[in-house]
């Protein structure tokens, strides 16, 4: 690591961390070092990218060398800088629950702690259940269910990207030996808290989207879809609630 100065440039640190997240492998090394320099001091990105930069003292620049650092060891950059973008909305993240993905824009689901900050910092008025999948829920309560269930098999998981499988948590993805544990159970128990006519939707794994829909219809759900993400993936089933099984 190089010595810390004070008076050192900013653009001269993000250079630096540039090279560091390069030696390291980090994909967009200097997207990456400019964006955690942006989150870590506030500053306009386009604004740093113009400018020379400015005179850094040595806390700020050994708190930018440790947040390099995470990122050159693999963790995830929207956990170094602790926010992430989700389609309008900047929201906290952090190992609690899974990053907010473009896949998961139309179902979103987070653990409740991190939830709760991120319902005070948009101001969204809803409230918050803790409980295991829809045993807190009254039944026939609700006009829809939506979820991004854990839907990984157990091989799967073992073989996801260690930026993935090492920092984010099991639980929220880890589905079981078929990846169709969670799912079963919430079109078995989504039944009973949805009124007649009201909608599931889940996401669900591309390899097993079929597999999920014939599940649906078999319990007794009725125009049973299955939706493609923005990468053409089959990863949304969307069913219907019928009168009676």
């Amino acid at each position: 690591m190089p010595e810390l100065l004070t008076g050192q440039r900013s653009r001269s640190l993000i250079q630096e961390g540039a090279d560091r997240l390069t030696e390291a492998g980090v994909p967009e090394p200097r997207r990456q070092a400019v964006r955690i320099w942006a989150e870590l001091s506030q500053a306009a990105q386009g604004d740093m990218l113009l400018d020379r930069g400015l005179d850094v003292d040595s806390a700020e620049a050994a708190r930018y060398q440790h947040a390099i650092e995470r990122r050159a060891s693999g963790e995830p950059l929207p956990h170094v800088t602790g926010w992430t973008g989700f389609r309008h909305l900047s929201l906290r993240s952090d190992r609690r629950a899974l990053i907010p993905r473009p896949e998961t824009e139309v179902l979103v689901a987070e653990a409740l702690a991190l939830a709760g900050e991120n319902r005070e910092l948009v101001g969204a008025g809803i409230e918050l259940v803790q409980g295991d999948l829809c045993v807190p829920l009254r039944a026939g309560t609700f006009d829809a269910l939506i979820s991004n269930p854990p839907y990984l098999t157990a091989a799967e998981y073992a073989g996801l990207d260690p930026s993935v499988r090492d920092w984010e948590p099991a639980v929220a993805l880890k589905g079981g030996e078929d990846g169709l544990e969670a799912t079963v159970r919430l079109l078995d128990h989504g039944w009973d808290v949805l009124r007649a006519g009201g909608w599931l939707a889940l996401e669900v794994d591309c390899a097993r989207a079929g597999s999920a829909a014939h599940l649906a219809s078999a319990l007794g759900w009725e125009d049973v879809r299955i939706h493609l993400d923005l990468f053409g993936r089959e990863r949304y089933l969307l069913a219907r609630r019928s009168n009676t099984r």
